[in-house]
């Protein structure tokens, strides 16, 4: 075993007995936190022999593996959204170069206690029906900036401009900036803002009244 192994053995050991013994939310936070800072839980090697090793993406399985509970860790990444994108990014790939299936590392690693790593992920609330893996324990928000480099507000955003054809794009564009020229300060802005939340509200309500009449006359 090399040195850089025994030391991050001493850090993942560490962190297996905090994290059966905080009580804390904070503490929980800080203690799942520092462990995947360090990097120590990427391969280590216990007192044993046993070694474990992880890609940049199964983060999951490693706290799975130390026996952390799902929904402590969705409470935790609920709680400190400051690093929720972080975490949820080494949680999540569709890359195997990073990450591979939950059934794939079970059958690959080597269990201290017995149990597979799917049985482990059951006991602990990782999985749901049939054992497939639940989504990354982090807020929906926090996932989408992992998956693109982007919030969910600029993801939608660029996606609606790109379902526009050029042209129309172009020509709203310039409607846009016609509407901004005329506006002498902020607020005058922000009553446009108004005004077109409530036309799109009014808008989508009427959309939604006619769908509900076609589904009632199909009846």
């Amino acid at each position: 075993m090399s040195a850089s192994q025994s030391d991050s053995w001493q850090t993942v050991s560490r962190f297996m007995s905090d994290l059966r013994n905080v009580s804390r939310l904070a503490a929980y936070v800080d203690t799942v936190v520092d462990v995947y800072e360090s990097g120590a839980w990427r391969a280590y090697t216990d007192a044993t022999g046993r070694s474990d090793r992880w890609r940049d993406a199964e983060f999951d399985y490693f706290l799975i593996a130390c026996g952390a509970q799902y929904g402590e860790v969705k409470r935790l990444l609920t709680w400190d959204r400051a690093r929720a994108a972080e975490l949820a990014s080494a949680m999540e790939s569709e890359d195997p170069a990073q990450r591979r299936s939950l059934a794939d590392v079970s059958a690959e690693w080597s269990s201290p206690a017995g149990a597979s790593l799917v049985q482990l992920a059951e006991r602990q609330g990782w999985t749901k029906g049939k054992g497939q893996l639940r989504v990354a324990p982090a807020p929906q928000r926090a996932r989408a900036l992992a998956r693109t480099g982007m919030t969910m507000d600029e993801h939608a955003r660029q996606a609606r401009a790109n379902r526009l054809d050029p042209g129309r794009r172009d020509a709203l564009d310039r409607l846009v900036e016609a509407v901004v020229t005329e506006a002498s300060d902020e607020l005058d802005l922000r009553y446009l803002l108004d005004r077109l939340r409530s036309e799109l509200t009014q808008r989508r309500n009427e959309r939604a009244a006619a769908t509900e009449q076609r589904k009632s006359e199909q009846l």
